[in-house]
């Protein structure tokens, strides 16, 4: 994993500023100003590989969100290198550029200047792009707290609107409870009636046959005794008359 770390590009791993899209020719200029034809190859040559690295820099790393969500087939993969051959080619440019810096400048203090001064301009830009992100992070921090806040604020009247009508709701469901405790209380009053009622039901029809012959005897019994009162009359009645 290191080594694949190793192997990005240089813009990649220091995470300097690059652009999301560029045409590197137009940006080179024209490669016809060149006298000589192999110089023009030459950078011709540079400017497609510079091309495609930013191509596929930006395909695989996406600077922004939005270049995230784009779609498109990746570049083709680059060649293949050990990580030796790598370094030896690195350390070929740099010799070369050396070289190159010696014979436009002539001698070592002007090019230690040079170099001193491109390295200045290097960490002024990756300090500008730092301050950058710093102000957007800022910008998006205080978008953020004000919509936190916003939420925050409109939370707070849901939740007293929900206590209100949570209130009321139980103040509704207490005398409800109440009213079906009352409601069952008299339904067992009257159940307990009703049991009483069956009962005393059950125990009449048992009951009043026998009170209605025996009370049917009773009346027999007096008619008897009636009739021998009336006859006992009629003949005292009679005994008197004569």
């Amino acid at each position: 994993q290191q080594l694949q770390l190793r192997l990005r590009s240089q813009v990649i791993q220091r995470n300097l500023p690059r652009p999301t899209a560029s045409d590197v020719r137009k940006s080179l200029g024209d490669l016809a100003s060149a006298s000589d034809v192999e110089q023009r190859r030459a950078e011709a040559l540079v400017a497609d590989e510079l091309q495609l690295l930013i191509d596929r820099d930006n395909k695989m790393y996406p600077v922004s969100t939005k270049s995230r969500k784009a779609k498109g087939a990746l570049p083709p993969d680059l060649e293949a290198f050990e990580e030796s051959e790598l370094l030896q080619a690195r350390g070929m440019i740099e010799e070369e550029n050396q070289k190159l810096i010696s014979e436009r400048h002539g001698g070592g203090e002007d090019l230690a200047e040079s170099h001193a001064r491109a390295m200045e301009i290097l960490h002024a830009r990756e300090e500008e792009a730092n301050m950058s992100d710093v102000a957007y992070l800022k910008l998006n921090f205080s978008s953020l707290k004000s919509e936190l806040e916003k939420q925050s604020h409109v939370a707070s009247k849901l939740e007293k609107k929900i206590g209100i009508l949570h209130g009321g709701l139980e103040a509704k469901h207490k005398e409800l409870l109440a009213r079906l405790g009352k409601a069952r209380q008299r339904h067992q009053q009257v159940q307990h009636q009703l049991h009483s009622y069956r009962a005393l039901s059950e125990n009449e029809k048992v009951a009043a046959p026998q009170r209605l012959a025996k009370l049917k005897m009773e009346l027999d019994a007096e008619k008897e005794k009636e009739r021998v009162l009336q006859r006992t009359y009629a003949k005292l009645h009679y005994a008197r008359a004569t």
